[in-house]
């Protein structure tokens, strides 16, 4: 599963980052702070926000460039612009040029930054989001990696011998 993999393996890299005390996948987190249960901070949320699939290269492998939006997330009342900086470039050092490790279902391309803009419509937090983009071929509908399981029942019949 291409994007298990990928959220997989960009999570391990950004969760060595040190600062960093909270890694996850995006769902509006911080839209909702202060109604739910949120991280400690500083967090980073990783979402997949565009994936433009191409046609099919054939046997149901398939490659699309696929956008990863990293969303920094700082309570800013408590942070210093120089330290969201900092940990900002850290984020993008591990990540540029980051391609994760392919297997039988999958391979990638490096990923690029494309694109830095703050989020600046919250309160109490400081957001930093960053594009990277990358290709993918995605293998996991390969017709020939898939198989169907055949189970044929054969019945057998034991004799013993009564003494």
């Amino acid at each position: 599963m291409s994007k298990v993999k990928l959220y997989t393996e960009v999570k391990s890299v950004i969760s060595a980052i040190k600062e960093i005390k909270y890694v996850g996948l995006f769902n509006s987190q911080y839209v909702q702070a202060g109604k739910h249960d949120h991280p400690n901070y500083p967090a980073v949320y990783i979402q997949f926000a565009n994936s433009d699939f191409g046609n099919e290269a054939g046997m149901g492998i398939q490659d699309y460039a696929c956008t990863v939006t990293i969303h920094l997330v700082f309570e800013s009342y408590k942070i210093d612009a120089i330290e969201v900086l900092t940990t900002n470039e850290k984020i993008y050092k591990v990540l540029q040029l980051f391609s994760p490790t392919p297997d039988d279902t999958c391979a990638f391309g490096k990923m690029l930054r494309v694109d830095e803009r703050p989020d600046s419509d919250h309160d109490v937090l400081q957001i930093h989001q960053t594009d990277y983009k990358l290709t993918v071929k995605d293998s996991i509908a390969d017709i020939r990696i898939r198989k169907t399981l055949t189970l044929t029942i054969v019945p057998t019949v034991t004799v013993v011998d009564e003494i």
